[in-house]
C-alpha cells in the first residue's frame, strides 16, 4: 500500500513538472517579455489547471464516471471549464501583456482568443487526470487481483499441508503395525524414531522453507524408519550429494515419492529393490527414486492415494517454472524424478 501510494505520488510530480517548465522552453530568448509579468500569465494558467486537475482526479472521475454518470461527469466538467477560463482569462487582462499581438485584433478579441486557449488547456486538463486516475484504477485493480490470488494459493498450500500431515502418519502407522509382527522390540524403536519424524512434520513443515540439510536429515531418518520393517531380500540405497546445504526448499517435497516406494516396492516373498538418489547439479536439487513394482491389490486399501496428486499441485503453486517431474514404469520398475531450483 506504501509503495503504492509513493509510486502515484512520483507520477504527480513528473507530470506537473513537465507542465510547469514547458511554458519556459516557449519563451524567445531575445524576447523584450517582462519574466515577472510573463510568469504571472503562467501562474495563472497553472492554477487553473492544478483546480480542474484535482476536482477531476478526486471527484468527479470517481464519484461520476466510474458509476457510469457520463452525462453528468460531462456537464460538470463543460459548466467548471467555462467557468475556470473566464476566471483565468479576467485575471490575465488584470496583468500587463508586453508581447506583441496582431494589430488588426480588438481587446474583446484578444480576450476571447486568451479564453478558448484556456478553455482548450483545461479540456485537455481533464483528458490528463482521467488518462492518470484510469491507470491508477487498473494499476490498483491488478494489485488486488494478485493479492488475492496470492491469499487463495496460501489457504490452498495450507489445505494441502493439512492433507499430507495425516496422510504421512497413516502410512507411517500402518508401516508399524505391520512391524508388530515381525518385532516388538523394532516396534518400539519405530516408534521413537517417528516421534523424532512428527516433530519435523508438524513444526518445520509449517515454516515456507526449511535448510536442504533439514530435509535430508528428516528423509534419512524416514529411510532409517522404514528399513525396520524390510527383509534381506530388499535392497535400499540411499546416495546423497549436495554441496549447497544451506539453500533453502520448500518442506516435505520428496516425501511422498519416497513413501510411495516403500508402499508400492517392497513384497515379503521376492526380491526387491528401492534406490534413492538426491544430487545437486548446478543451480537443481535432482532427487530420483527408482523401486521395484508390486502394485497393489484392489483390496488393498492403505493410504489414500492423495500423496501424489498434492505433491503436484504443491509444485505448480510453489515452482510454477522451475520444476520438472517425470515418472517412467514399466512391469517390474517403476521411476520418478523430480527437479526443483534452489538457486537463483
Amino acid at each position: 500500500m506504501q509503495k503504492r501510494k509513493t509510486l502515484h505520488i512520483i507520477i504527480h510530480i513528473a507530470v506537473w513538472l513537465m507542465v510547469f517548465t514547458f511554458p519556459l522552453l516557449l519563451l524567445p530568448k531575445n524576447s523584450e517579455t517582462n519574466l515577472f509579468h510573463f510568469m504571472l500569465h503562467n501562474l495563472v494558467s497553472w492554477v487553473a489547471l492544478i483546480i480542474v486537475f484535482y476536482i477531476n482526479y478526486l471527484n468527479l472521475i470517481e464519484r461520476l464516471l466510474f458509476h457510469k454518470k457520463h452525462l453528468r461527469f460531462f456537464l460538470y466538467n463543460l459548466l467548471i471549464l467555462i467557468f475556470i477560463a473566464g476566471i483565468s482569462t479576467w485575471l490575465k487582462s488584470l496583468i500587463p501583456d508586453h508581447r506583441p499581438h496582431p494589430e488588426d485584433f480588438s481587446e474583446l478579441e484578444h480576450m476571447a482568443r486568451f479564453f478558448l486557449r484556456d478553455l482548450l488547456s483545461t479540456g485537455l486538463t481533464v483528458g490528463l487526470a482521467l488518462a492518470i486516475r484510469m491507470t491508477e484504477k487498473w494499476h490498483d485493480v491488478e494489485m488486488e487481483k494478485q493479492e488475492a490470488e496470492h491469499k487463495r494459493s496460501e489457504a490452498e498450500l495450507r489445505n494441502l499441508r493439512q492433507q499430507l500431515n495425516p496422510h504421512f502418519l497413516f502410512n507411517t502407522l500402518n508401516n508399524i503395525y505391520a512391524l508388530i509382527d515381525i518385532s516388538q522390540d523394532k516396534a518400539q524403536e519405530a516408534v521413537l524414531e517417528l516421534s523424532n519424524l512428527l516433530r519435523y512434520v508438524l513444526y518445520d513443515n509449517n515454516h515456507t522453507t526449511v535448510t536442504i540439510e533439514k530435509e535430508l536429515e528428516f528423509i534419512r531418518n524416514y529411510v532409517a524408519l522404514m528399513r525396520l520393517r524390510l527383509t534381506a531380500e530388499t535392497e535400499v540405497t540411499l546416495d546423497i550429494d549436495v554441496q549447497d546445504k544451506q539453500a533453502e526448499i520448500v518442506p516435505l517435497l520428496f516425501i511422498s515419492l519416497i513413501e510411495n516406494a516403500f508402499k508400492h516396492g517392497v513384497a515379503s516373498n521376492s526380491p526387491c529393490f528401492i534406490h534413492i538418489s538426491i544430487k545437486q547439479e548446478g543451480n537443481m536439487l535432482a532427487a530420483r527414486i527408482c523401486n521395484s513394482r508390486f502394485p497393489k491389490t484392489t483390496n488393498d486399501h492403505s493410504g489414500s492415494g492423495i500423496g501424489l496428486a498434492n505433491l503436484k499441485r504443491r509444485l505448480e503453486i510453489l515452482y510454477p517454472d522451475s520444476h520438472s517431474f517425470h515418472i517412467d514404469m514399466d512391469e517390474n520398475t517403476y521411476a520418478t524424478e523430480l527437479k526443483i531450483r534452489i538457486c537463483p
